[in-house]
């Protein structure tokens, strides 16, 4: 679905102040308030948690894999590096139209891919 220039600044601004889940390439996976992008598609989030998978584990057999987390901050997290870009929105922050567009039920929490294809970004070229 091509998007004209106004199309994507309007979506753009749409989404300041939502969190976003920003998938990296070496699997890690910032939640933050959104703030702003650039033309080199970096994002910049505040009040940012990182979380981390675990290194595999040493013994074969052992499956425990949680998460790790610590609290960041203000992060900018570079374009070049960002494989996923979803926005975290429950029910009651859609719009109507929006929970039409998206199916959603009573009482679920949904993500919403931002962009295109995998690795793709929403920052204006």
């Amino acid at each position: 679905m091509a998007q004209t220039k106004t199309q994507a600044e309007s979506y753009l601004a749409s989404l300041l102040g939502k969190t976003l889940r920003v998938t990296t390439t070496d699997t890690r996976m910032f939640l933050g308030q959104f703030k702003c992008t650039d033309s080199d598609q970096n994002i910049i989030l505040s009040q940012t948690f990182e979380y981390r998978l675990p290194p595999p584990p040493k013994e074969p057999g052992t499956t425990t894999q949680d998460l790790t987390s610590r609290y960041l901050g203000l992060v900018v997290v570079p374009g070049e590096y960002i494989t996923k870009v979803e926005v975290e929105a429950f029910e009651s922050q859609l719009s109507r139209e929006e929970r039409e567009r998206f199916g959603v039920g009573s009482g679920k929490k949904e993500n919403e891919r931002v962009g295109g294809s995998e690795g793709e970004g929403c920052a204006l070229g």
